[in-house]
């Protein structure tokens, strides 16, 4: 029983939740009405390290993550001590605190914006072992980013298919969302090798990821979060196919020989610019902030 005194330790994803009550969805440059403004803590560690101070009171309950040194870091960290939760073990760091919009029509759906931030850079090197000797780790959604990444690039697809079909997004989006689902239930069996393997076809040029592409461009659509997907998939090509080292030339062949796409085509440059990237050690965080970079500039050089 005195090693169950050591408690647990939570770690993983920290944000600040806005939830904003709206009378309705607005379309594409429309207006629309914010009723009421909450503020809560959200996130993996917040939410299980609170609740166990509940279910167990005497518990030590350990908050392990990433915060920035910010007004929404203050409130989390706030929130974890006045619940008896030991905040000690959360990292300042330089980026913002993570947080997600929710944007809640009253009586109806709720759609999310989030920002990676702080919690986009957790790492193994911020659970600081030698503070703490818990019974139990519990970490949990490390895997947040690579779905954000995943969903906005079908969201770039399903919105180029809405534009050239004519179908309408909410159709498509609750297709994308029963997708995700799916790639989430353990009964599947359905495997990340699977899903994420195969990648000569799926480079090539009228498939999902080239392919889908060359539609976005088409229809008007910025895909840069496919382009992550596809320089992931060029990593990868090189890696289980030649004998030769990751190289930027070698990944401009590919595309060339593979996807059919030159090097100074525009989807053949996005592609190889998020590839360098990779190639360069860059992060989920890094890949997801770099996507919305390009996204913003693509808006403003329509502007």
């Amino acid at each position: 029983m005195e090693n169950v005194k050591k408690g647990i330790a939570v770690a993983g994803s920290v944000l600040v939740d806005k939830i904003y009550t709206i009378s309705a969805y607005p379309e594409s440059g429309q207006l629309t009405q914010i009723q009421s403004i909450q503020k809560a803590v959200g996130g993996c560690v917040p939410n299980v390290a609170l609740d166990l101070k509940k279910l167990s009171p005497e518990l030590p309950v350990y908050a392990v993550g990433t915060v920035g040194a910010d007004d929404d870091g203050k409130f989390v960290t706030q929130v974890l001590k006045e619940g008896n939760v030991n905040a000690d073990c959360l990292t300042q760091l330089p980026e913002s605190t993570s947080f997600t919009d929710v944007m809640s029509v009253q009586g109806g759906q709720r759609t999310f914006f989030t920002y990676a931030g702080a919690s986009g850079q957790f790492g193994a090197e911020h659970v600081p072992f030698e503070k703490i000797d818990p019974k139990l780790l519990h970490l949990g959604y490390f895997l947040l980013l690579s779905r954000v990444i995943v969903e906005n690039a079908m969201l770039e697809s399903a919105l180029a298919l809405s534009k050239k079909y004519g179908v309408e997004l909410a159709d498509i989006r609750a297709h994308i969302e029963d997708l995700l689902f799916r790639f989430t239930n353990e009964a599947l069996k359905d495997t990340c090798q699977r899903v994420g393997g195969d990648p000569t076809r799926k480079l090539s040029p009228e498939d999902r990821l080239v392919g889908a592409s060359k539609l976005a461009v088409q229809q008007g659509v910025c895909p840069c979060f496919m382009a992550i997907g596809a320089g992931a998939a060029v990593y990868r090509y090189i890696k289980e196919s030649d004998d030769a080292a990751q190289s930027v030339e070698r990944a401009k062949q590919v595309l060339e020989s593979v996807s059919g796409l030159c090097a100074d085509e525009e989807i053949a440059a996005r592609i190889l610019h998020f590839y360098e990237m990779i190639l360069a050690g860059a992060d989920l965080s890094a890949l997801l902030r770099e996507a919305d970079r390009l996204k913003a500039q693509a808006r403003t050089n329509v502007i």
